[in-house]
């Protein structure tokens, strides 16, 4: 799952894979597999965000999928919580010293 994808599975409360509560170990491997994530643009599949904020702003709005379904349910974040998000998420940059089982 790509790491983006598991931090708003997370933000729901719900573990993408067990459908579950999320465990710390879900907590702990996201923000090991964001690592970096400011610096590894472009981001989703084709490569069609190009800066964090708009992948946040995706995610926010939940748009409906061009084909099929979608799981996507909009988070509804403010302004203020979407800037935060941002902020922890290029946090995650530099030298982080992640236990190896971890990433």
């Amino acid at each position: 799952m790509p790491a983006l994808a598991l931090i708003f599975h997370l933000i729901d409360g719900v573990d993408a894979g067990t459908r579950g509560p999320v465990s710390r170990a879900a907590a702990a491997q996201a923000a090991a597999w964001c690592e970096n994530i400011a610096k590894t643009s472009p981001y989703m599949h084709a490569g069609h965000f190009a800066s964090l904020q708009e992948v946040l702003e995706h995610y926010n709005r939940a748009p409906a999928a061009p084909v099929g379904d979608t799981e996507l349910k909009p988070l509804n974040l403010s302004v203020t919580e979407l800037a935060h998000l941002e902020a922890f998420l290029r946090g995650l940059s530099g030298p982080l010293k992640t236990p190896p089982e971890l990433r």
